[in-house]
């Protein structure tokens, strides 16, 4: 398969509820490419713009190379995998799957269909109906349908919203396979962080219909571009403060309920400071370790997430625990604790 890229840019398209705005971004060839953001950002829309589906109010669209403006969606040569999967209830699963491939006029639709088949393991399904499919399998089946004409670019939206945890899990595990074995270049949106860390080479976050920040999983998730963003992918602590002193690349940040060290160029003024939850550890008593930072202060709360704990402190930390350490450290309201983090965890940020 012959990837491609995609860059997009000074995007337009309102369509009243869901709209894009001015949005730029490029997808490097044989990409797995994140778009990241709520309900309501624009994603489906951004997706159905690039297969032509819409026509942008402005801005310019190129898949490898090559100005889209004029190109119908058939000729794009793009693969779309829908939440709802949209398979043909009256075809079977080869049925469905050969049915791009017919359309294209490609010869030996199920020789071709058939390589595709086996490559997700859907031989045992072939002869069975949409409806006698589960949820897993009938994405499975669409994203079979998708690529079996070796397109250049598979568009995903949603592919795993409408799945159990199980089956979200497996389907995972078979696109970062797929994506692996034929190195297509993949833009998926999703609302599911989870998922962007999981799959994502790269991650765009989108919200209101913009591009609100692009980068690697690292970049966005732990060194996100503002404060909007920090807040939507749970960065949680988000702290105001003012350095108060620097040598060597530290800085002293006064935050009005504790003073902190942050590695930052940032020397003097009025800071804002991200810091995750899953960067704090917790103790009943001074950390001697390489975390430059150990904070006493009192248990506000304790809140049972699934798999984690939050603990939220008075300094204005919350942190997130094992249920392992909420009963070996007695964590309740007004347990006294310190919380320790690294100054590298801390991103420091100007006020602008």
């Amino acid at each position: 398969m012959n990837p491609t890229g995609i860059k997009i840019e000074d995007l337009e398209k309102d369509l009243g509820e869901f709209k894009i705005k001015n949005a730029s971004l490029k997808v490097n060839r044989g990409d797995y490419f994140m778009v990241l953001g709520p309900t309501g950002a624009g994603k489906t829309v951004l997706l159905e713009t690039i297969a032509g589906i819409h026509s942008p109010d402005a801005g310019k669209i190129t898949i490898a190379g090559r100005d889209v403006k004029d190109v119908s969606p058939e000729n794009r040569n793009i693969g779309f995998v829908y939440q709802d999967y949209m398979l043909f209830p009256h075809l079977t699963a080869l049925e469905n799957v050969m049915y791009g491939l017919q359309a294209r006029s490609v010869s030996d639709p199920k020789t071709k269909a058939r390589e595709v088949i086996d490559l997700l393991d859907l031989t045992p399904l072939i002869e069975r109906y949409p409806r006698t499919l589960s949820g897993g399998e009938s994405q499975k089946v669409a994203v079979a349908r998708a690529i079996a004409y070796r397109p250049k670019l598979l568009l995903l939206d949603e592919p795993t919203a409408a799945l159990d945890p199980q089956t979200k899990e497996k389907v995972r595990s078979e696109l970062a396979k797929l994506h692996e074995e034929l190195n297509v270049t993949t833009m998926h949106v999703t609302h599911d962080q989870a998922e962007a860390k999981i799959l994502g080479d790269t991650v765009a976050v989108m919200m209101g219909g913009e591009i609100k920040h692009v980068g690697t999983v690292k970049e966005v998730f732990n060194r996100p571009k503002n404060e909007t963003v920090a807040n939507f992918v749970g960065v949680e602590n988000i702290l105001r403060g003012r350095i108060t002193n620097y040598s060597e690349d530290i800085a002293t940040i006064d935050t009005g309920n504790f003073e902190m060290k942050a590695i930052t160029e940032i020397k003097e003024g009025r800071v804002n400071v991200y810091l995750r939850p899953e960067d704090i550890f917790i103790s009943d008593r001074p950390q001697k370790t390489s975390a430059r930072n150990n904070v006493k202060g009192q248990v506000e709360s304790v809140t049972h997430l699934g798999n984690v704990y939050r603990v939220r402190v008075d300094t204005g930390l919350s942190c997130f625990v094992t249920k392992q350490s909420v009963e070996e450290f007695s964590l309740e309201e007004k347990k006294e604790i310190y919380t320790s983090f690294k100054a590298t965890a801390a991103q420091v940020k100007p006020v602008i």
